[in-house]
């Protein structure tokens, strides 16, 4: 798993680390470590595109990389059951579909079931 890829530039993982940092409340700590190992996998190559000289500020061993990517591919799915439960239940759109027998009851009007 490498955390969001869709929406970051994979040669700078760095570009999307305020984002994650913002989400790791709601979505854990998960995606936040496996950005920073990217940061420190690919460190000399973004150190070398912003004129950078020092090493990477973080470092894991390999044994904490391979149980965090073990950890980050049980997250993954978890999540996208998560995600598709949410779907099913909410729509796509996040809106609740409410029973046609409560707005024929007048408990709300047709008008408030569309938001």
């Amino acid at each position: 798993m490498k955390a969001m890829d869709a929406m970051q530039n994979d040669d700078d993982p760095t570009s999307y680390i305020f984002y994650l940092v913002g989400q790791s409340s709601s979505d854990g700590l998960v995606p936040l470590r496996e950005l920073l190992v990217q940061i420190y996998e690919k460190w000399d190559h973004i150190a070398k595109r912003k004129g950078l000289t020092t090493q990477c500020p973080i470092s894991f061993t390999e044994e904490e990389i391979r149980e965090g990517r073990c950890q980050g591919e049980e997250w993954a799915v978890a999540f996208n059951e998560y995600e598709n439960l949410r779907a099913q239940l909410l729509g796509k759109d996040g809106g609740i579909s409410l029973p046609r027998r409560i707005v024929q009851r007048g408990c709300l009007k047709p008008s408030e079931t569309q938001r």
